[in-house]
This record gives C-alpha cells, structure tokens and sequence, in this order.
C-alpha cells in the first residue's frame, strides 16, 4: 500500500511557474529578489532557472509573484 504523503509537504509550483527569490539556505547563488523559473518541482524543493544557471531552491525560499508582476 503506498504512504499517501500529507498537503503541507507537497511542493505548491510547478514547471513553468515564476517565483521571487526570498532567501538562501539551500546554497544556491540567485540573488534576493531575483524572479526565476521552476523547471522541475519535487516534495519540498525544485530546481529553478534565471535563464543563465539553475539551483535547487527549498520551498521556504521562494514567494509566489503577482500575475501582473509578469507582464
């Protein structure tokens, strides 16, 4: 039978999705601030993407940005 893992540590972004940077504890080298782009989610963390270089970027490092801050 498989263990059905709790909400709370399912990643909320997905591929594609746009994120602002809001701390560093995972090591990666993106600026505070800074919008990436979530390439691929797991549980808690994802690989993101300035367009230049991709990090693994903890889900408690990140914020969801505003649809009008896109265009």
């Amino acid at each position: 039978m498989m263990r059905k893992i709790p909400n709370k540590f399912i990643n909320m972004y997905k591929e594609g999705d746009k994120v602002r940077i809001i701390a560093e504890r995972s090591c990666h080298k993106f600026k505070i601030g800074e919008i990436v782009t979530v390439l691929k989610a797991t549980d808690d963390d994802f690989y993101a993407s300035n367009g230049t270089d991709w990090w693994l970027v903890g889900d408690d490092e990140v914020e969801p940005i505003k649809k009008e801050e896109m265009e």
